[in-house]
């Protein structure tokens, strides 16, 4: 990602979340386990034990496996193991890549390995719901507040109190959005649609996006002063096409699961098929179009 000119950086505060030094900081970590009595962030509670009905419960070797995350290549080893040292900080995450890379299964494998993972996590994709409902599915609203809201309802930010929230495709948030959302990482502090009251919710917060934020930003369609907050720990996922290695296994993966699915029993890819990049498998794209292929 091309760096910002330093002139549009809002203060010196910010630099501490800059990418160069949130690059050399989460590369100089040591791979061991960290304790975090010195951290603030852990000394905060992680909100109730409780899971709601629809939390999905991933321990670290299921988030491995189960996620299609496939790490064969040279290309995602020393991602990978970004991410698994991230997990062990509190920090807000920003994860960039092509779309069907697999930043949702690096997002899962943070969360499943952070102090947080028996808590829920919320994941919200930012580009398929308008502003309105997009303001109530993250923060709620309170009855009477527009046509159709008969009973006050808890946002997702609400309900994931304790946990992690995924933002996917953070980048298409809606301008008017980003400072409630700017306030929430700042404060820890939002409020529901029509309402006044202050509700504390904490969350970790980790955002995906196949666009770049810093072009967003210079464009005036992202806030610099939130790119900042959200890019504490970046992570760059590289494209399915440099990754050649992983496509067996992942082809495997796909295969196996579509043969569960539609009950033909056992079925694999013979070494012909993976050899033959004519057939398109190899182009680019991501995970649903190798889903697509197959």
């Amino acid at each position: 990602m091309q760096r910002e000119p330093s002139h549009l950086i809002p203060s010196l505060g910010v630099l501490a979340s800059s990418p160069a030094f949130c690059q050399l900081r989460i590369d100089n970590m040591e791979k061991k386990t960290f304790h975090r009595r010195d951290s603030a962030h852990a000394q905060r509670p992680l909100g109730p034990r409780s899971k709601p009905s629809n939390y999905q419960d991933f321990n670290s070797e299921q988030a491995d496996l189960q996620s299609e995350l496939v790490i064969n290549s040279a290309e995602m080893r020393p991602l990978v193991g970004k991410a698994r040292r991230a997990a062990m900080f509190d920090s807000t995450v920003l994860i960039i890549g092509e779309t069907g890379t697999g930043k949702t299964s690096i997002a899962r494998m943070i969360h499943s390995r952070s102090a947080r993972s028996e808590q829920p996590l919320a994941i919200i994709n930012c580009a398929s719901l308008p502003r309105d409902l997009m303001e109530s599915e993250l923060f709620g609203h309170v009855r009477g507040c527009f046509t159709g809201a008969t009973t006050d309802r808890k946002g997702r930010i609400e309900t994931a109190n304790g946990g992690t929230v995924l933002l996917d495709e953070i980048g298409d948030l809606p301008l008017p959005l980003q400072p409630k959302l700017l306030t929430l990482l700042q404060d820890g502090t939002f409020q529901r649609i029509g309402s006044d009251r202050l509700h504390q919710s904490n969350v970790r917060i980790i955002g995906a996006t196949r666009r770049n934020l810093v072009d967003a930003c210079s464009r005036g369609d992202f806030r610099f002063d939130l790119y900042y907050r959200l890019n504490v720990i970046g992570l760059e996922v590289p494209p399915l096409r440099t990754r050649r290695r992983e496509i067996p296994k992942l082809a495997e993966h796909i295969i196996g699961r579509l043969a569960t699915q539609h009950e033909i029993g056992t079925a694999q890819l013979t070494e012909s098929a993976i050899d033959r990049p004519s057939d398109g498998f190899f182009d680019p794209g991501g995970v649903a179009e190798r889903h697509r292929n197959l």
